[in-house]
């Protein structure tokens, strides 16, 4: 797992998946997502933003999604979380920027 962004500890989140780097994309995201990517990246909560809050682009429509909708339980790491499936589909305006602290 990576953050791209302006520092080391903030940005789109991006993980290594099938031997290639996508972007995990939510619709609805919060607290809970937002704790398991930052505690995967080794803190202890974040900040959520959007893409345009960030100064981010939304990425070419042919750029890999990794993940889609996952559902945390707050205190859960990243690679705990379900896929939660009866939400609809996502695009790249839709990937999660966090900032972590």
């Amino acid at each position: 797992m990576r953050l791209v962004g302006k520092r080391q500890d903030e940005g789109r989140v991006e993980v290594f998946r099938n031997d290639i780097w996508g972007t995990v994309c939510d619709t609805n995201y919060g607290e809970a997502l937002i704790t398991a990517v930052c505690l995967e990246m080794g803190h202890s909560t974040g900040t959520k933003w959007t893409l345009q809050e960030y100064g981010l682009l939304p990425l070419p429509a042919t750029a890999p999604i990794s993940y889609r909708q996952r559902d945390c339980n707050l205190g859960q790491r990243f690679y705990q979380c379900n896929w939660d499936s009866a939400i609809g589909p996502c695009n790249h305006n839709h990937d999660i920027v966090v900032g972590c602290v």
